[in-house]
């Protein structure tokens, strides 16, 4: 075990640089493939490989150990941190993104916790990693699930994406009839309202979610119209229909805010 602690423990020192570590990777992995596991330390070498980045030592680590005897989510967020001062931003993104997919595609899911890993691929614009947790659960979730899945994905390619490449009608048709709520807000503070149908989107709102109970249709459908009314521009509402719709169909808070 002292001949191991050798052999990592100067990764820790500062002086030690990216292009150093690197040199130091097959070494980790030798010890891996020819030492009993029972006198390693584990977590500690896969703290320190999702560190700085030793994709094969990584995987080495969750094709062939117990991963329960790995620290999984402190190995992402490793990940999401940054590898070093050595590398330029993009050389940073593209070794995080390949870590975390790497971790996706190898864990045990039960040491996984994805709306975590889904919410912080969101927060840095990990589009590969988003995709890879979508694809992974696509066939596992009922369909109320999935939509709410994609929702970061699609919020992410309309954050991105130049709006003259995308139908933005068809956007906001889908996630009004899907009730996307974090779709629908960021089209209407950030796209051109004329590019938008707005009163088709709230047209939706008067036909049934089919795999919702009257409940949860009656508040996405009423937070879905306040929504539009509260921040989509007047000139494209027809309020005297609005208005009688949704007295029609009893939506006493929307009522109310007219």
């Amino acid at each position: 075990m002292k001949a191991v602690k050798n052999a990592y423990s100067q990764f820790w020192d500062d002086d030690y640089s990216n292009e150093q570590r690197k040199e130091q990777e097959p070494m980790i992995k030798l010890i891996l493939e020819k030492v009993d596991h029972d006198f390693l330390v584990l977590k500690q070498i896969m703290d320190v490989a999702s560190r700085y980045g030793y994709l094969d030592v990584v995987t080495f680590l969750l094709e062939n150990t117990d991963n329960e005897k790995l620290d999984i989510m402190k190995a992402v967020r490793n990940a999401y941190s940054s590898f070093g001062d050595d590398d330029d931003i993009n050389e940073q993104i593209d070794k995080r993104e390949s870590m975390i997919k790497l971790i996706l595609e190898k864990a045990d899911p039960d040491f996984l916790v994805l709306k975590e890993i889904m919410d912080d691929a969101c927060r840095y614009d990990y589009l590969d990693v988003v995709t890879s947790i979508r694809d992974r659960d696509d066939g596992e979730d009922d369909i109320n699930e999935k939509r709410e899945k994609k929702e970061p994905l699609i919020k992410l390619i309309i954050k991105k994406v130049d709006h003259d490449l995308l139908d933005l009608k068809e956007v906001m048709d889908k996630a009004c009839c899907y009730g996307y709520l974090d779709v629908v807000t960021f089209l209407l503070e950030n796209a051109k309202h004329e590019k938008l149908h707005i009163m088709k989107a709230v047209n939706n709102e008067y036909i049934p979610f089919r795999d919702d109970d009257i409940y949860e249709q009656r508040e996405k459908k009423e937070s879905l119209i306040k929504l539009i009314l509260e921040k989509a521009d007047l000139d494209f509402l027809v309020l005297k229909e609005i208005f009688y719709q949704t007295f029609y169909y009893g939506y006493l808070d929307v009522v109310n805010f007219c």
